[in-house]
């Protein structure tokens, strides 16, 4: 093991983390360097794991991916890293066996191990023997952190957190704990002594988000992804309130299939323009809390107790994912967006079919008249925008 290259190591772990998209880059390879040039990570794998967690993973689903990754790679059993006189102390580190001494740029002084005396083993024994009885995990099946499951999504949790961190209507509420200082000038000019300071309540985010994710069906095979992005913009959204609530391809029902009957042929084709603005809101329906579609309330409760200014965001592929176009769909859909325009300003659609495969579907329909972005890097940016307020060019605008 004495001519194993462990920046080589290093390295490959560098490389793994930038494929699953962690925002690391040289200079974090430049900290790495820093940090064991100050003696840091010297004594054990364990120090040296502990030490990239901390300079590298800024979450602690981050710091699982690099410990996950760490126990992966071939490290050697007995090792002490040290860096290579032969190349750039920048970018080079190696591995030698506990206890030699490097010829050109040695590193830390390891202290030799102190020799056991049986005077030491014979009061272990004792301790052993009249205080608590050692404690052992043997039989215990501990998880191996090689096997952990590291997922690989289209978007990581850092990049919808960061993307829904924009997402913000700053307003003062709660406690007055911040002091404002030119209402406690202006009072003191005006009384002309001392004055107890002006207080007011902190800036905070007051956005309201509505969560309404399609479940079960032709969602099925999204349904890891689109968990995994409610819990970011939950989590680490920085939102006031985000509620979350399922259905099931449309959440409402009942609406007035005549319509459709005054199109030419009944067909999908030509659009729903001629009808669009008959179309009436509609909460008749149920949504869900849960994505098994068990606890269910009505639509109407919901949008009842929904505050005002709350922004909504739909979650689905609007027949998409089957290449379906049903005109019925269509307008449920918007009789659904009307009902929530209602109570949010602001309804953004995200499907998480790619854009390509919208074409000659229900989804393709719909995005004529409602905000509609694949869930991508680039649709997510796109949505927080039109969330907050931005203009988006629509065909035919509900």
């Amino acid at each position: 093991m004495a001519d194993t290259d462990a920046f080589a190591l290093v390295r490959e772990l560098f490389e793994q983390l930038r494929r699953r998209r962690l925002p690391i880059g040289p200079p974090d390879l430049d900290a790495l360097r820093a940090a064991l040039t100050a003696g840091f990570g010297w004594s054990s794998q364990d120090a040296l794991r502990e030490l990239i967690v901390a300079l590298w993973a800024k979450s602690p689903r981050e710091a699982a991916i690099v410990r996950a990754l760490f126990a992966r790679l071939a490290w050697p059993a007995d090792w002490s890293p040290e860096p290579d006189a032969d190349a750039s102390p920048a970018t080079t580190v190696r591995a030698r066996p506990r206890g030699t001494r490097g010829a050109a740029t040695p590193g830390p002084e390891v202290a030799p191990p102190k020799p056991v005396r049986d005077e030491d083993i014979q009061l272990s024994v004792a301790r052993q023997t009249v205080g608590m009885p050692e404690l052992t995990l043997a039989g215990v099946q501990i998880a191996d952190a090689r096997l952990m499951l590291v997922e690989q999504y289209p978007l990581t949790h850092r990049e919808i957190a960061q993307a829904f961190r924009r997402l913000r209507r700053p307003m003062r509420f709660g406690p007055a704990t911040d002091l404002d200082l030119d209402q406690t000038l202006l009072g003191r000019l005006r009384s002309g002594v001392a004055v107890p300071p002006v207080l007011v309540p902190r800036r905070r985010n007051a956005t309201r988000l509505a969560l309404f994710v399609d479940s079960e069906g032709s969602m099925a095979p999204h349904g890891p992804f689109v968990d995994a992005f409610c819990t970011a913009v939950r989590e680490a959204g920085m939102l006031q309130q985000t509620s979350l609530h399922y259905f099931h391809d449309v959440p409402t029902e009942g609406t007035d299939r005549s319509l459709l009957s005054e199109l030419e042929g009944g067909d999908f084709f030509p659009a729903l323009d001629p009808v669009l603005s008959r179309i009436e809101p509609l909460d008749a329906g149920r949504v869900y809390a849960d994505p098994q579609l068990e606890q269910g309330q009505p639509l109407r409760d919901l949008l009842a107790t929904m505050a005002p200014g709350t922004t909504a965001l739909v979650v689905s592929d609007a027949g998409a994912a089957r290449g379906r176009a049903e005109a019925g769909r269509v307008q449920d859909s918007l009789a659904f967006v009307k009902a929530l325009r209602r109570r949010a300003p602001s309804v953004v659609w995200l499907n998480p079919v790619p854009r390509p495969l919208w074409a000659h579907t229900s989804a393709a329909q719909l995005a004529r008249h409602v905000p509609m972005f694949a869930l991508d890097r680039t649709g997510i940016q796109l949505a927080v925008n039109a969330l907050r307020g931005h203009p988006v060019n629509l065909e035919r605008p509900l």
